[in-house]
């Protein structure tokens, strides 16, 4: 497989020419788009902000699937261990201690 456009990306707002927002790459060049659909331009905003950011955050991670897989794995590990969670399946978990402690740490 060929290797993405180089970061970092950014959004360029094209709505007020009719050509809603377009992705350009660490190049300059475009690389992607949003459709004109019946989604409204906030929509069409939003998701090409998804787009960048998603991108740019994971720049640099050879596979951002198996990355991103990874991290949910270690932070459902982590809860378990320090508020007494139980991952569900699907994704889902259920607490059984005080999850307060886990956001108080991962927020300070």
């Amino acid at each position: 497989m060929a290797k993405h456009t180089a970061g970092p990306w950014t959004m360029v707002d094209r709505s007020k020419h009719g050509g809603g927002y377009r992705v350009r790459g660490g190049t300059g060049r475009y690389v992607a788009s949003t459709v004109d659909n019946l989604a409204g331009g906030d929509e069409q905003e939003a998701n090409a902000a998804r787009i960048v950011a998603c991108v740019n955050a994971l720049d640099g991670i050879d596979d951002p699937e198996a990355f991103v897989k990874a991290a949910r794995d270690a932070w459902w590990r982590l809860a378990r261990l320090l508020d007494g969670t139980d991952v569900k399946p699907g994704g889902q978990f259920q607490a059984y201690g005080d999850t307060g402690r886990l956001r108080d740490l991962l927020t300070a």
